[in-house]
């Protein structure tokens, strides 16, 4: 292959993502070790090992995410939540009225949704 890599490969993508990730589940669940590797970005943002994060959350299986350029996709892959459609807001305004306004607008959001929270 292009990357030369050595180990038995999975191809694994929206067409084959339930049963392919049930495959990759059992594989876990032997305790092998597997690699999730993306052509086109962050694996599990905007892809099917949304789906493996997923069901390694129901299985209690173990999982790393290796940091891309910033926090907020390496968290969203961890969470398990659907990666299809997210929006990002930073931080919420810090008086109540000003953060009522936006947690308001986003009520019926469909997305995802993401903040940064500062810890007091």
């Amino acid at each position: 292959n292009h990357f030369e890599i050595k180990k038995p490969l999975i191809s694994y993508h929206k067409f084959n993502e339930q049963s392919k990730g049930n495959e990759i589940i059992e594989l876990l669940l032997e305790g092998k070790n597997i690699a999730l590797v993306s052509d086109a970005g962050t694996p599990g943002i905007s892809d099917p090992g949304s789906v493996i994060v997923g069901k390694c959350i129901n299985e209690n299986i173990d999982f790393e995410v290796l940091p891309g350029a910033t926090a907020i996709t390496t968290a969203l892959v961890y969470s398990g939540l659907d990666t299809t459609k997210f929006l990002f807001r930073g931080f919420l305004p810090r008086e109540n009225k000003d953060r009522r306004v936006i947690t308001d607008e986003l009520l019926n959001s469909q997305e995802t949704l993401i903040f940064y929270f500062k810890m007091i």
